[in-house]
């Protein structure tokens, strides 16, 4: 059977929920999951070898590269092979302070929650689109989403008028 153009990149639960977890800057988390795309997305390489140009298609000028880097590194966050240019994740599992597992226990719970069943009656938690105004603003009225206790269900309501203008 041939491949399926598009695929996915299998990252682990637990590396994935430190990347989320982590205060990291948005260089960081690009180096990061840069690494992480390099390496369990590409039949899961050992490592992920960078070059300045690599850092630069996910936004991140050479002269930042190497300071990215250097706070990855001593951060544990990433592992080195010797001196050479290849990077792998680590300790993303391992590196959570005690705020950042706290984090991590309420991210298993979303998670666990996401993945539940539907309710018992069919009924959509939350409405599939979100009701504007208009384009500039002005509107006479305004559909707005309440939940209906008798109804169990979220139902759309015309609201009063708002205009900008008064």
């Amino acid at each position: 059977m041939g491949r399926r153009q598009g695929g996915f990149t299998a990252v682990p639960h637990a590396d994935f929920a430190g990347l989320l977890c982590l205060p990291l800057t948005r260089r960081e988390l690009s180096a990061l999951l840069l690494v992480a795309r390099l390496t369990y997305g590409c039949r899961n390489a050992r490592w992920a070898r960078l070059t300045p140009a690599d850092f630069a298609a996910v936004g991140i000028r050479a002269d930042h590269a190497a300071e990215v880097l250097q706070s990855l590194l001593q951060r544990g966050l990433l592992g080195r092979n010797g001196l050479r240019d290849e990077y792998r994740l680590e300790g993303l599992d391992r590196s959570a302070s005690d705020r950042e597992a706290a984090r991590r226990g309420m991210l298993t719970a979303l998670v666990a929650r996401q993945l539940r069943p539907p309710s018992h009656n069919g009924s959509r938690t939350v409405p599939k689109w979100e009701a504007s105004p208009s384009r500039n603003g002005n509107a006479s009225a305004v559909l707005v989403w309440r939940f209906d206790r008798s109804q169990r269900r979220f139902v759309a309501q015309m609201d009063a008028a708002i205009d900008k203008d008064r």
